[in-house]
């Protein structure tokens, strides 16, 4: 498998091709904006039935809105099979967790997936393989672009995804936390895997910084599973922090988006830019696709007045970490003057809100 490639994946872009017209370098999408569902960590459970009451309220809610705003596709930030990823394209997962869950004509919408650090335990190689055999699941390589463009002509705009593996990009697994993972350790379903490679992350970091130099991009964003800043469980990633944030303002990135705390979260960052002025970025944290974390245990590692929302709140008992309260997802809007992110609890229901506009 090809480590990362700059694939515009567009090929597999809408099903309803009379919408939009797909080169292989961008869709163009023949609506007024563009509309799409983003969902971290949607893995549902390790054991029967696969997936979690909050996964399974959450696809309803998606399958609902998608139908009601005519969306156009989905994006998973990774954690996709809890806890122990998958052993190959015919692993009983793809059913259970996957393909008889996210049901209804606007769930058979294209998915853009990445991995994240659960999915390493097992073969990110077959989730990328399974691109070829599914009609939605979109997978090309660990790493890869996408771009759809809004409307034609001199009022057309361009918006730009770059996906990449945390995991891969940092080289770390984070410490067997939960008692599943333990045990799965003990009786050698999991064994820890190490993706620390200096030479692979030296060129992945190289990649990033290419496609962001090279953007034309009216909206930018980046995706990753782990967080630059959460407050939550697994809290800030210090690689991320030192190397990431640097370029996200240096190119005028539109939001940093990633998964792996079970959470919903926004932050906003001010840097200087390439020329040495301010320039403000948006943080989300959206991994909460089966399952709700209420841990605020890193509150004070994160900069001061940074943290603009965060979601669930308040004590649960736990059970929100078992998959059956809470969780939520997100819903994108952009056309050509701003765009719009909503975060949506289980039910579909608003939480929070984020206008941004077009890159300067």
């Amino acid at each position: 498998m090809k480590l990362f490639v700059a694939l515009l994946v567009c090929i597999f872009a809408i099903l309803r091709i009379d919408a939009n017209q797909c080169t292989d370098s961008v869709c163009v999408v023949d609506d007024q904006s563009l509309r799409f569902f983003a969902i971290g960590d949607f893995g549902g459970e390790p054991i029967w039935p696969w997936y979690s009451p909050v996964q399974n309220d959450i696809a309803k809610a998606m399958e609902k809105l998608g139908t009601e705003r005519n969306t156009h596709f989905q994006i998973e930030l990774g954690d996709n099979f809890y806890t122990t990823g998958v052993t190959d394209v015919n692993d009983k997962r793809w059913k259970d967790t996957f393909e008889d869950i996210y049901v209804g004509d606007a769930m058979q919408r294209p998915w853009y997936v990445i991995a994240g650090n659960h999915d390493h335990v097992g073969k990110v190689e077959a989730e990328v393989e399974y691109t070829k055999m599914s009609n939605r699941w979109v997978f090309p390589d660990v790493n890869y672009t996408i771009k759809y463009q809004i409307g034609q002509g001199a009022q057309a705009k361009l918006v730009q995804f770059v996906m990449f593996d945390a995991i891969l990009l940092t080289g770390s697994m984070p410490p067997d936390y939960s008692w599943w993972d333990k045990a799965m350790k003990l009786i050698g379903r999991k064994k820890r895997y190490d993706p620390s490679d200096k030479d692979q992350s030296e060129s992945m970091w190289t990649w990033i910084e290419q496609q962001l130099q090279q953007s034309t991009a009216d909206y930018l964003f980046v995706m990753g599973h782990y967080p630059i800043y959460s407050i939550a469980e697994h809290g800030p990633n210090q690689i991320l922090v030192d190397r990431m944030i640097p370029l996200l303002h240096k190119y005028h990135v539109t939001m940093y988006m990633s998964g792996h705390d079970h959470s919903l979260q926004h932050f906003q960052l001010t840097e200087n830019d390439s020329q040495g002025k301010p320039y403000m970025v948006d943080y989300v944290v959206n991994g909460a696709g089966s399952r709700g974390d209420h841990s605020v245990i890193h509150e004070s590692d994160v900069p001061a007045g940074a943290l603009k929302w965060h979601y669930p709140t308040g004590w649960d008992g736990g059970i929100g970490g078992l998959g059956f309260t809470d969780g939520g997802f997100t819903y994108f809007e952009i056309n050509a003057q701003q765009g719009q992110l909503q975060f949506l609890n289980k039910d579909g229901d608003e939480k929070h809100s984020i206008t941004f506009s077009p890159r300067k």
